[in-house]
């Protein structure tokens, strides 16, 4: 993982990009490539509800994120923010552990929206709107 991190790294910086955002497995070393490189980056803390190769549960993934959080707490480049993988399948009480977390640390939420037209369609048949649309009230 480290060393793909450092490839794009190299060949973003060719490109005159000094900034990117991440949001896959692994945020520890793509922080921790691009904190050495002198490079900005937006880590994304993966959470999922199917096990990876980063954690094997939601709780485990936040745990996860949390600490590579904490290790860059404070950094002058590197910035984290919770990154809900396949949002179609995360269930609601994921999604309102990590609304409750973002809200109690002040944390951003990057988030794959509208990616097809299942998604949509399914989301309709569900919840009766479009993911984007939200019910804008702690009963969602």
């Amino acid at each position: 993982m480290r060393d793909g991190v450092l490839a794009a790294i190299a060949e973003m910086l060719s490109s005159g990009i000094t900034c990117f955002g991440d949001r896959y497995y692994y945020p520890d070393q793509c922080a921790r490539a691009a904190a050495e490189q002198g490079v900005r980056a937006s880590i994304g803390l993966p959470v999922a509800e199917t096990a990876s190769p980063w954690a094997k549960s939601p709780s485990e993934y936040l745990t996860e994120g949390l600490r590579v959080r904490d290790d860059y707490a404070g950094h002058p480049l590197i910035s984290s923010v919770f990154a809900p993988h396949a949002p179609a399948r995360l269930s609601n009480a994921t999604f309102a552990r990590v609304a409750t977390l973002a809200d109690e640390l002040d944390a951003g939420i990057a988030i794959d929206l509208h990616e097809s037209a299942d998604e949509i369609a399914r989301s309709l048949a569900v919840h009766g709107m479009r993911p984007s649309s939200g019910c804008g009230s702690s009963a969602c």
